[in-house]
């Protein structure tokens, strides 16, 4: 790797000093090209969209830890979750996240509990800054094996042609032995290939009987797509006014569920136009018992345990367009914080975009709507009855995952640290509300998984019987968001999952929405 090792320095505000002295120390070592905002960032740029490409492109994250990144609100917050959402779609191998102590704070991020973090403070700082560097120079050899992996043929034989002393590497110093060595490229023939999904041998048609059989192989090929052509025209008729998405060729080696979704309790009057201020349709879910969280799951969802909830109504698609532009001519919502979304400048007041659903909107500005429309946010406890029915599925149709059922980060999608190539679910980015029919859940509720997060009236707390150590954010500072979006993979797409963002800024941005409910 001729480059320099990228590593992104996240921080809070308050922590500039300390963190300026890492930047400096990082910056003498000549193979490494730290990413500091202050250093970094250019009067004129949009400073958030020039965070997001540095945290994409970089080699390493360190994320410095102290009382003010870990129990403070801020823009830290986000970085911190941006970071650990790439760090998923990393090799478990590979170091990415170095979370960093800058002083004693009695516990770190519950997600980053899995990485052995340095203690940068006190008497062992400098023993502990040796132990980082030794981190970032293992992770600069995985780096240089990785892209000798992906080189071409023609790029190693230039390699081969080059003579002594012309391919010079970065020379490292290991500060404790004082003793300086040279990375070497790793030979590509020893490298072990990623796993991919096995696909079905063919045997290959001998040379001397291509002849032979290419007429009989014509001749079928054009029975079979005649035949197909028939198929075809009947189902077109069939599926005709109604938008499917275009599913991927089942692949066995995944766990595709091949379950119908549970029925409903029988109730009366399943769905009805219930409010005359929006029309949305919605969805009537009878009282009873309900399962709630996960023993699997992250330690917020535990534990696996049943409630009982009284009787009410959920919308069955998230809030469009169209209908919060109803309320915003009314002059009662205030218009979401930017109009455009990732494919369209204008997005928000498109006709072509009338139903889909409303993003850059922050709890506050969800729970107008719903009021204003004489509705409410649901509850933590309502929306994932909504979602899971009665027997407490993991995701809305089924117990497995299937990713033709709804919008996810698939093959196609822009954030690839997270993108999944074993699905192709139709859509790059956001889609039309209720376009996953075959993904609805027990109740006929509609985009409870995947297209975008969706706000829940609930902050972000223990569960009942829960432990209330289980996370460090909870308490009355972050409101819960639920579903998963476009943007994320298919464990933030469980049904249980849960996740949050602050009440006003962190949630205005192109992948976070809502649906309301009615209690009587």
């Amino acid at each position: 790797m001729s480059r320099q090792l990228r590593v992104f320095l996240c921080h809070a505000r308050e922590d500039q000093s300390i963190v300026n002295e890492l930047y400096r120390d990082l910056k003498a070592e000549n193979w490494i090209d730290p990413w500091l905002d202050k250093e970094k960032i250019l009067p004129g740029q949009d400073w958030q969209t020039v965070i997001e490409q540095a945290v994409d492109e970089a080699d390493v994250i360190i994320i410095c830890l102290s009382h003010h990144s870990v129990f403070g609100d801020g823009y830290v917050q986000k970085e911190i979750r941006y970071a650990y959402d790439c760090a998923l779609g990393k090799n478990e191998a590979s170091i990415f996240l170095i979370p960093l102590r800058l002083d004693d704070i009695p516990s770190i991020p519950r997600r980053l509990h899995a990485y052995h973090w340095v203690d940068y403070f006190g008497a062992q700082k400098q023993n502990e800054y040796l132990k980082l560097l030794a981190s970032l120079h293992l992770r600069y050899e995985q780096k240089i094996k990785q892209e000798s992996l992906s080189a071409s043929v023609g790029d190693a034989y230039s390699q081969q042609q080059t003579t002594p002393g012309e391919n010079k590497q970065p020379v490292f110093v290991d500060r404790g032995s004082h003793i300086q060595t040279n990375l070497k490229l790793v030979d590509s023939k020893s490298k072990k290939k990623p796993k991919q999904i096995p696909e079905q041998q063919v045997e290959k048609e001998p040379a001397g009987k291509k002849t032979a059989y290419r007429f009989p192989l014509i001749a079928v090929g054009f029975i079979l797509f005649s035949i197909l052509c028939v198929v075809g025209l009947i189902a077109l008729g069939h599926r005709l006014g109604k938008p499917k998405p275009i599913e991927s060729p089942a692949l066995t080696e995944l766990p595709v569920t091949s379950e119908e979704p549970t029925a409903p309790p029988s109730t009366v009057n399943s769905s009805t136009p219930l409010t005359e201020k929006d029309g949305m349709t919605m969805i009537y879910i009878q009282a009873g018992e309900s399962v709630l969280g996960s023993d699997q799951g992250d330690a917020d969802e535990k534990p696996l345990q049943t409630i009982f909830l009284d009787e009410f109504w959920i919308d069955q698609t998230e809030i469009t367009n169209k209908k919060y532009a109803m309320c915003v001519a009314d002059n009662s919502c205030a218009p979401p914080s930017h109009f455009g979304s990732p494919n369209e400048k204008v997005y928000y007041g498109n006709d072509k975009y009338d139903d889909y659903p409303v993003v850059y909107v922050n709890w506050d500005m969800a729970k107008t709507y719903c009021q204003w429309a004489g509705r409410d946010l649901p509850t933590e406890f309502q929306w994932e009855k909504a979602a899971r029915g009665v027997n407490g599925l993991v995701y809305p149709w089924g117990d497995k995952f299937n990713g033709v059922l709804l919008n996810y980060c698939d093959e196609s999608c822009p954030n690839l640290n997270k993108a999944d190539g074993h699905f192709n679910d139709a859509n790059v980015n956001l889609a039309p509300v209720g376009y996953y029919l075959n993904g609805a859940s027990a109740y006929d509720v509609l985009d409870m998984s995947g297209n975008v997060w969706e706000w829940v009236n609930d902050w972000y707390d223990v569960y009942p019987n829960g432990v209330s150590t289980a996370s460090t954010e909870f308490g009355q500072k972050f409101h819960v968001i639920r579903g998963g979006s476009w943007q994320h993979n298919m464990y933030e797409a469980r049904s249980s999952n849960r996740w949050y963002f602050s009440v006003a800024s962190d949630a205005l941005n192109d992948y976070t929405g809502f649906r309301c409910v009615r209690s009587q």
